[in-house]
């Protein structure tokens, strides 16, 4: 039993250390939020946030605005849009339009977006953190 535990605290510093290790450049510890819209006020793309060992992304929108952000992955260089989930109702979305909590599912996806389309009025900023792949059933990848 204590040789499991060992092995198990030994796999979890591994993979704590690898992913502190590979920085925003872009690979982020998963507990850190990234900005990607930052009272932002016009049609623009935002920053991106990589995904490429994450199984996806939290963000949450803040501000007062009237203006729809798209959500977007990059699939092989090409900007994709994507659902959201709404972590307050669980309603999906492609294009987010209210302050809240989302959820996006970006396994395979090498980067997340927010684009701001349809500015009308306002400042909207976007905060996003990566979160881990889910283990399959089983408990194994």
């Amino acid at each position: 039993m204590k040789i499991h535990i060992r092995l198990l605290i030994i796999l979890v510093l591994l993979l704590v250390g690898s992913a502190a290790a590979q920085t925003n450049g872009n690979l982020t510890p998963p507990t850190q939020f990234i900005t990607l819209q930052n009272v932002a006020s016009s049609n623009i793309n935002g920053s991106e946030i990589n995904t490429r060992i994450y199984g996806g992304v939290v963000f949450e929108v803040t501000g007062t605005f009237s203006l729809t952000l798209v959500c977007e992955a990059n699939l092989e260089g090409t900007w994709t849009s994507v659902l959201a989930v709404n972590l307050a109702d669980g309603v999906s979305t492609a294009n987010v339009t209210a302050t809240g909590k989302y959820f996006v599912s970006l396994a395979g996806a090498e980067s997340f977006r927010t684009r701001i389309q349809s500015y009308v009025s306002g400042t909207v900023t976007v905060r996003a953190r990566q979160v881990p792949s889910p283990a399959k059933a089983g408990g194994t990848n």
